[in-house]
């Protein structure tokens, strides 16, 4: 878990409490704040997982050998670009 997803947890945690205590006192404005920030969390803990998604796919593509990633070192088959051959 990373922080965005733990922010992200404990701002839908308080935004719920906010909701409820707005509920409770009939409080609109309070009931509402409680729900955009519960909102806000569960974005910001999604953003959290795709970060760590992210990193962790990072992270593969970093462990795989030199060799056996795609178009590296081969010269013999020539200029990419204008199509000629490297000789």
């Amino acid at each position: 878990m990373n922080q965005d997803q733990a922010q992200g947890l404990w701002n839908q945690f308080t935004g719920g409490a906010k909701r409820l205590w707005g509920k409770l006192t009939r409080n609109d404005d309070k009931m509402i704040e409680g729900v955009l920030e519960a909102h806000h969390g569960a974005i910001q803990e999604k953003v959290g997982d795709n970060i760590q998604t992210r990193n962790a796919q990072t992270d593969r593509i970093a462990q795989f050998p030199q060799s056996s990633r795609a178009g590296t070192g081969d010269t013999t088959a020539g200029n990419k670009v204008t199509g000629q051959s490297a000789s």
